[in-house]
């Protein structure tokens, strides 16, 4: 499939920024612009497919639900815990080490939850599990507990291909689902090669929701907010049927 006029405006969408697109691609996990296209083909490939298949009543269901897009315009309040990979070797071994360690401590500790903080506040039980486990600095600019996705992603260093590689992502699960007084993970990356390094932030993540806020009133859908919200249906899910494709592949070529 010819789709050198789309890979063009995706140059061009970053030519003459702080970011160029070959610069950009680090922060998206990637370190050779040559594999970022390919991935770049694929994903493309999947919105003609899907794209030709979509319905209105879809797309508006997806919108009206509160798509990812529009979720970006709320916050989530969360506090983190975080045991860390340190000196460790960067290996599945060493990852389950750390997440299992911080799943043990969350147990332990969520036996004397009364169930009765107030929505907002961080109850006792999770305080304790915070300053054994306590979350790097934030960083600059960005409010430790009051996080969009991006930020939350950032602070968790999770990448674009290390979420595609292992079709979840712990910011996004709490993100989009979570509710105050709700624990996601702990979780560790295996599959992660970043701009800063793969043992930036390695470790296993827990998240406690304290709070979440979102845009209330979502504009008419047609023009602009329509095209946006088909695009934003097409990018969440692409990940969900990539995930499902790896995991179909992935026993045939160990097999083999």
């Amino acid at each position: 499939m010819k789709f050198a006029p789309e890979w063009q405006a995706e140059n061009d969408q970053y030519k003459n920024t702080l970011f160029p697109l070959d610069k950009l691609i680090w922060f998206r996990g990637y370190s050779s612009i040559d594999r970022y296209r390919e991935h770049f083909r694929y994903r493309h490939a999947y919105y003609l497919w899907r794209k030709s298949t979509l319905t209105d009543d879809e797309v508006l269901a997806h919108y009206q639900g509160g798509g990812r897009l529009f979720f970006e315009h709320g916050s989530i309040v969360v506090d983190l815990a975080y045991a860390p990979l340190n000196e460790k070797p960067f290996s599945a071994e060493s990852l389950e080490a750390c997440r299992s360690e911080l799943a043990d401590a969350i147990t332990a500790a969520r036996t004397s939850d009364t169930g009765d903080t107030p929505r907002g506040e961080t109850p006792a039980w999770w305080q304790a599990v915070m300053q054994r486990f306590p979350p790097p600095p934030a960083r600059d600019g960005i409010d430790a507990h009051a996080l969009q996705r991006s930020q939350l992603r950032l602070t968790m260093t999770e990448d674009e291909l290390a979420i595609f590689l292992a079709g979840y992502s712990l910011a996004d699960d709490a993100f989009y689902h979570g509710h105050p007084g709700e624990v996601f993970g702990p979780f560790a990356m295996e599959c992660r090669r970043h701009a800063w390094g793969a043992e930036t932030n390695a470790g296993a993540w827990a998240v406690y929701v304290r709070d979440f806020s979102r845009r209330q009133t979502l504009l008419p859908f047609e023009g602009d907010n329509k095209t946006l919200a088909y695009e934003d249906f097409l990018d969440l899910n692409y990940f969900h049927w990539a995930a499902e494709c790896l995991a179909t592949l992935a026993p045939k070529v160990r097999a083999k």
